[in-house]
């Protein structure tokens, strides 16, 4: 058993996302999961050993929280300290399963907020997303969402990397080191 969740590992090239199947690469050795490593590129390997939900985008205080049991949409956006005031609430992503092929639910908080619909149960390692204007196509919702959570592991862990005392630059996303 793996101490890193490999379908949810990807690595970054020049500040771009790079899928990469690192369990079939592992275990199969499969040229088609075969990639060079390049100077400068950052593999993120997360740990299987702490469950967390990413709430990143439009909200006041984007973070990781820690996955304990039972976290609704609402509890995680509240704990991110809400909405800021150009959040488009009414095309919130949950991004779930492999980064490199994700499941998305876009989902319209206001919705959930006037008691119209029920409140979304997260799972262990979803990135909620909101973003700040309307998407026109799912896909673009989804491509933000994981290249703003690739772009913030690759700035924070630049920073721990280059500094003794690092601050983390916008979003901090803990990393499990």
């Amino acid at each position: 058993e793996y101490l890193a969740a490999l379908e949810k590992a990807f690595l970054l090239r020049d500040g771009e996302f790079v899928p990469i199947d690192f369990d079939t690469l592992l275990s199969t050795g499969s040229q088609l999961s075969r990639l060079p490593i390049l100077p400068g590129d950052f593999i993120y390997l997360p740990s299987t050993s702490k469950g967390e939900i990413f709430v990143l985008g439009s909200v006041n205080r984007p973070q990781a929280l820690r996955f304990q049991g039972s976290l609704t949409l609402l509890k995680a956006l509240a704990a991110a300290g809400g909405f800021r005031p150009e959040a488009y609430f009414k095309q919130v992503a949950i991004v779930r399963g492999s980064l490199a092929s994700p499941s998305l639910l876009v989902v319209d908080v206001a919705q959930i907020i006037e008691a119209h619909t029920a409140d979304i149960q997260l799972a262990e390692g979803d990135m909620v997303f909101v973003p700040e204007h309307p998407m026109r196509r799912v896909h673009d919702l989804a491509w933000l969402a994981v290249t703003s959570f690739t772009r913030s592991v690759s700035v924070n862990e630049g920073s721990r990397l280059a500094s003794d005392s690092p601050e983390p630059i916008g979003i901090n996303i803990p990393v499990g080191l």
